[in-house]
């Protein structure tokens, strides 16, 4: 048998970024939170940063009290202490896009063959927030309100928001992330937002980096240590290598985009890169664990 049809501890991941459940009307099922967790906890992903579908295309309200109540009913590692929750999940390791492609029949159902009879683990999560930026004074308010609820995520749907640049409504709501110390996942072209996020202080997560855009990221890192992208669209032979001698691995985290694009992929590819154990540990959740513990 081929060596990479083995999963391997390489390939587990502590903190997943990019984690999303409910409808979403251009894909051709309706992905409810517990199918979300089920493939998740097949892949070996032990914890997740989530958020519902509905605070993106049809309320934030809605949403961001639809990921609340998800989140606070499952074994969310955010109703522990943050000790408590690393060293939990530590302990469950075996060891240190496009949009629209849907995870594939053939990977699931090689998934459910590879143990057919194990019993998988109980998938973390943790709560991500979001608002309606064309509400600029409402989405203020919103944040407001997730932060008095314990929420340190704040994810920007920019693209589906028709906010494509910098707007005053855009500067204006980041602002006020910033201010209550909310970390931004933000989707889009890195070089777009970067900009106006840049000598902020930010603490971002850029969800959507191509690697053909990997050069202007990793000049914008170089003075930026609160810049972080994922994984995911690093498809290219020495993507996350070149991050990583280049700026470090504290600029990488990893994304699925689940339940949008398959994970074997994209864990594969972190498996095989030519990068130590230390740095490939960080990329897998160490870097997520920082923040989480910097954002309470």
């Amino acid at each position: 048998m081929a060596d990479w049809l083995t999963r391997s501890p390489e390939e587990h991941i502590l903190y997943d970024a990019d984690v999303l459940f409910g409808p979403w009307p251009s894909h051709p099922t309706d992905s409810d939170l517990a199918t979300v967790k089920a493939h998740l906890a097949r892949s070996h992903i032990h914890n997740a940063l989530a958020i519902s579908t509905r605070g993106a295309l049809f309320s934030d309200t809605h949403g961001n009290t639809e990921t609340l109540t998800a989140t606070r009913s499952s074994s969310s590692p955010s109703a522990t202490s943050r000790s408590d929750q690393v060293r939990g999940a530590a302990e469950r390791m075996d060891g240190p896009p496009r949009r629209g492609s849907s995870p594939s029949a053939t990977s699931q159902a090689q998934e459910r063959a590879a143990a057919p009879h194990a019993v998988l683990p109980e998938v973390g999560l943790v709560p991500v927030g979001t608002v309606d930026l064309r509400d600029a004074v409402g989405a203020a308010e919103q944040v407001e309100w997730l932060v008095g609820n314990g929420v340190r995520l704040l994810r920007l749907f920019t693209g589906n928001q028709g906010v494509l640049g910098e707007t005053p409504a855009y500067k204006y709501v980041v602002g006020e992330a910033i201010e209550r110390g909310m970390v931004l996942l933000q989707d889009g072209d890195p070089r777009r937002f970067g900009e106006v996020l840049r000598g902020r202080g930010a603490e971002v997560i850029f969800l959507d980096l191509h690697v053909y855009l990997l050069a202007d990221f990793l000049l914008m890192a170089k003075g930026e240590p609160g810049f972080r992208a994922t994984t995911r669209m690093l498809s290219s032979p020495d993507g996350i290598e070149r991050v990583v001698d280049t700026v470090g691995a504290e600029h990488l985290v990893f994304g699925s985009r689940t339940p949008f694009m398959d994970i074997s992929p994209q864990t594969l590819r972190l498996r095989y890169a030519r990068i130590s154990t230390e740095d490939r540990a960080l990329i897998a959740g160490g870097n997520i664990t920082a923040l989480l513990e910097k954002a309470v």
